[in-house]
């Protein structure tokens, strides 16, 4: 399936959208799981997790984050005995659904596994790597019960949709494989591919090459899911984890299925990487977002928002001056073309019990950095957050596979003037742009 777990959410922050706030004392010990997850400390991580849980026992996010290290551990049936916990407490709790199908997946109980990705869907239906888990079971399964490619191409262009990812993308190459339109697959599967290039993830290009080659021979996936390596995927299944501190920057996993073919030789990876790479990205203006919340605190604001961010949400802060009451820090949701599709976005939100959802236009923000690698990025979100600052990035849509680092968004040039000097004065090379 897809990666280790989409992201574990953060706990306590929620709450300020739409859910009781935890103790102090609790959250300490949920965040020190989260910090000993990151450092593949999986008993140490569980013990944590069990004492937040002893402080508090309905605390659902503890019990979802322990059954992430134990499926982290490869002990499956213990995860899903404490997703099921969550779920007890918290009926509606997406991402503990997405981790138990997840979880369900790796023991072979493929039918609960998609029952699960389906209610996780209908709770959140932008949940990205929900789409991504069931589209792969129905376009991978080796077992005909469960294998449709005609159900998975719909479910794998929405996660295309939501987030053109490469393992998005390598979904939906498999999807349209599985029913029997390889030229689409291939095509697809290239675009996967550019995208591994762009994110400088060579180590990945491998896999998606193999599958690459299956679709030119005019075959496509089927896995024995009860009979598949643990982890030894190429990455499209997630389960909702991939937290990391509170300090820093949240991405989502771009991890994948859960068994791959036999790899092909590097000189074929080579020559077709050469090919795919000159493909250019095409561009993409986004002045669409929705506002969610707004905090006077500035530390609060990018607590919310890294929160959302690892709820699988694409959530980022700007601050703004409103005059009488000073600077406000807002959080935003989201990046989109059209309103109508901001608006269909924002009504997926209120079915989530945000107490706050406006669709905004907001065409400018301010562009800190243009880098070409993903280390790039890493170094320069790390120091943008280490001096207090929230940023997100775009794909610059200049055909050199680039990617914009940007912060804020505003209806106006001169909206962001203060942002902008905020940030000179910080040591950084700006401009004010279109988003």
């Amino acid at each position: 399936m897809r990666s280790i777990i989409t992201m574990l959410t953060i706990i306590g922050i929620a709450a300020f959208l739409a859910g009781p706030v935890t103790g102090a004392e609790e959250e300490d010990w949920v965040d020190t799981g989260l910090k000993l997850i990151g450092k593949h400390r999986y008993d140490q991580a569980i013990k944590a997790f069990s004492t937040a849980i002893e402080i508090i026992p309905q605390d659902y996010q503890a019990y979802n984050y322990r059954g992430v290290a134990r499926a982290l551990q490869g002990d499956f049936d213990s995860a899903i005995a404490d997703y099921d916990k969550a779920l007890k407490i918290r009926p509606r709790y997406a991402d503990a659904y997405n981790n138990r199908g997840f979880a369900r997946t790796q023991t072979g109980d493929l039918q609960q596994a998609l029952n699960d990705f389906s209610r996780a869907l209908e709770i959140n239906p932008f949940f990205v790597d929900a789409y991504n888990n069931k589209a792969w079971i129905l376009a991978t399964a080796d077992d005909k019960r469960f294998r449709n490619g005609a159900r998975a191409i719909p479910l794998a262009q929405k996660a295309v949709e939501l987030k053109p990812s490469a393992v998005s993308l390598d979904t939906l190459a498999a999807a349209y494989a599985a029913a029997g339109n390889f030229e689409s697959a291939i095509d697809t599967q290239k675009k996967a591919v550019q995208k591994l290039l762009a994110a400088d993830k060579t180590s990945e290009v491998p896999k998606y090459m193999t599958h690459l080659k299956s679709y030119r021979s005019q075959q496509s996936l089927l896995i024995n899911y009860p009979a598949a390596p643990k982890y030894s995927r190429n990455k499209n299944s997630k389960v909702s984890l991939k937290r990391k501190t509170k300090d820093e920057p949240v991405q989502a996993s771009e991890e994948k299925k859960m068994i791959t073919p036999p790899q092909t030789e590097k000189t074929v990876a080579t020559a077709e990487t050469k090919k795919i790479k000159t493909l250019p990205l095409p561009p993409k203006p986004l002045p669409y977002t929705i506002q969610v919340s707004s905090f006077r605190d500035s530390q609060m604001s990018n607590r919310v928002a890294k929160d959302l961010l690892t709820k699988g949400d694409r959530a980022f802060t700007s601050p703004v001056h409103i005059s009488g009451k000073g600077t406000w820090h807002r959080v935003y949701i989201g990046h989109y073309k059209t309103h109508d599709e901001a608006k269909a976005a924002a009504a997926g939100l209120k079915k989530r019990s945000f107490r706050y959802v406006r669709v905004t236009k907001k065409p400018y923000a301010v562009q800190v950095g243009l880098v070409g690698s993903e280390k790039e990025v890493q170094e320069l979100m790390s120091t943008l957050q280490t001096k207090g600052y929230l940023p997100y990035s775009l794909p610059a849509g200049t055909g050199q596979n680039q990617t914009r680092i940007l912060i804020g968004a505003y209806e106006n040039r001169e909206s962001a003037a203060n942002l902008a000097s905020q940030l000179r004065k910080d040591g950084f090379s700006v401009k004010v742009l279109p988003r």
